[in-house]
């Protein structure tokens, strides 16, 4: 958990030491703290630049040794405990980010659900019209072929045949405008396309 580490030493000196602590990967995470005597040259500079986190010079009292190494231990669980805070903070974050994923996906299935609803509902009026259309044309061009010779029989006929005709014209024309919208649609703007401006389905002219 932590390491006391003399200056001068018989192969390695402390700073050179330290060095080689500082580019282990699974050592470099350990304090070090140099240990130095009052007769002793020592670069403090050289020693923080080598990783050192502290020095004593010996002699030294035992309870301050003592309490520079429990400070450091200290130091170094609460190093710990905040790397694994950031690692938990940084799993909850990418489970965070895949549940915005998910429900997005989810969101745009609904979306396009409603969207398809909503256009079935919306194609659904104008082919209403045409199919109620077209047979009230059929009913009326029947009675138009059976109408007395009176000429105001004929023209009433005529003109209702005339607005039918207008009415299943106007149906066919948004249906293909709504199929044509369709052609690179986006869900938000699948709305935009469906209105609400379709006439009343027609009634069967008659007499």
């Amino acid at each position: 958990d932590l390491i006391l580490l003399d200056i001068h030493m018989p192969v390695l000196d402390g700073y050179e030491t330290c060095r080689a602590l500082k580019d282990d990967n699974l050592l470099h995470r350990i304090p070090v703290i140099f240990l130095s005597g009052l007769d002793e040259r020592f670069n403090k500079v050289e020693a923080f630049k080598a990783g050192g986190a502290d020095y004593i010079t010996k002699p030294f009292e035992r309870e301050e040794l003592l309490a520079r190494v429990a400070v450091h231990l200290s130091l170094a669980r609460s190093r710990k405990a905040l790397e694994e805070q950031s690692r938990l903070l940084q799993d909850h974050i990418a489970e965070l980010e895949q549940n915005r994923r998910e429900l997005a996906d989810k969101q745009e299935q609904v979306a396009r659900a409603r969207m398809g609803a909503n256009l079935a509902h919306e194609l659904n009026n104008p082919i209403n019209y045409i199919v109620v259309g077209t047979a009230a044309l059929e009913q009326d061009f029947v009675k138009w072929l059976e109408a007395p010779d009176s000429e105001e029989s004929r023209i009433r006929y005529e003109q209702e045949i005339f607005e039918l005709l207008r009415g299943v014209r106007e149906g066919a024309d948004r249906a293909a405008s709504i199929v044509e919208a369709l052609k690179g649609l986006r869900i938000d703007n699948a709305r935009d396309v469906c209105g609400k401006d379709y006439p009343n389905e027609p009634s069967g002219s008659g007499g």
